[in-house]
């Protein structure tokens, strides 16, 4: 989309419109938003640019302050639906990245999406529209807004862990960690363990494999699933008895010497779909980008001839 100049002059019918629809509701708008997220937020439109994007004759050019109201209605509706099932987490989150506090509405000059969409840019987080298609679909311009935090989230990382991959971490790992921890404990007779879920690391592997990946939803699903290949190693040492049976529980902590386990995603496996591995005295769980989530309960299913 070619970027466009504001006009100077609404026609008087559009600026009553806009002072009727939009001005005399904007704070009850806003009280709205901040309601929601918890800061006091604001709305930066200019509707001079979105006339000078209007169709002529068009709902939107005749309509600007129905317009705009139209479109934050729907951001509002979105957002409510993030917050619901993100609670004060991913409510604190669109603060941190779109740190303004301030939402506006932007034509969608990289062509990023069909009719609208979302995005964070400069900390402003932004309602698009494509050209030829200001005031369509109004309610659904949010309806990505977890991906556009996402990857607004990751830019301000050191790690690079989007919102996603660190809500589900907390949410399936850190939250879980102490009961898996103690059921492996039981099996092994070895209160030293320790778990190395290696997040920063498999998430840059999972990344770098792009459509490789055997999951399109590795970000969100990163925390469960390396909880989910813990307890698959739990299973099969429960299964095996491994906490009766002393030749067992000795010769694993034997053989893993550092008493750590850890979990990674390498770029070559000699089995199918996944493997344990000792090296250097350390218990690795490890995956092929394209077998991340394959098969979770028989990841260690050879336990015994390892050892």
């Amino acid at each position: 989309m070619t970027a466009r100049t504001p006009v100077e002059k609404l026609p008087l019918a559009a600026r009553k419109n806009l002072r009727d629809d939009f001005e005399n509701n904007r704070e009850s708008l806003e009280k709205q938003i901040s309601d929601l997220l918890g800061e006091q937020w604001k709305i930066d439109v200019n509707p001079n640019l979105l006339y000078a994007y209007a169709d002529a004759d068009s709902w939107a050019a005749n309509n600007p302050g129905s317009c705009i109201k139209g479109y934050v209605e729907g951001a509002i509706w979105q957002l409510k639906r993030f917050v619901e099932s993100h609670g004060a987490d991913g409510a604190a989150e669109i603060n941190r990245v779109a740190s303004t506090h301030t939402i506006t509405i932007a034509p969608d000059v990289e062509k990023k999406n069909s009719y609208c969409g979302v995005d964070i840019a400069d900390g402003v987080l932004r309602i698009l529209f494509t050209e030829g298609n200001l005031g369509t679909n109004i309610d659904y311009a949010l309806e990505k807004l977890e991906p556009a935090v996402n990857e607004a989230s990751k830019a301000g990382e050191e790690n690079g862990l989007s919102y996603s991959t660190r809500n589900g971490i907390r949410a399936e790992w850190t939250s879980q960690l102490e009961e898996l921890k103690k059921k492996l404990v039981t099996q092994l007779h070895n209160d030293a363990l320790e778990l190395i879920p290696n997040f920063e690391a498999n998430a840059a592997a999972l990344k770098a494999a792009g459509k490789n990946a055997s999951r399109e939803d590795w970000e969100e699903r990163l925390g469960v699933f390396t909880r989910n290949y813990f307890e698959g190693l739990e299973w099969q040492l429960r299964n095996k008895n491994f906490a009766n049976d002393d030749m067992l529980y000795e010769g694993f902590n034997e053989a893993v010497s550092t008493g750590k386990i850890g979990f990674r995603v390498v770029d070559k496996i000699e089995k199918s779909y996944g493997e344990v591995v000792i090296e250097d005295g350390v218990l690795w769980i490890q995956v092929k980008p394209d077998t991340f989530g394959v098969n979770i309960d028989y990841i260690a299913e050879g336990i015994v001839d390892l050892l």
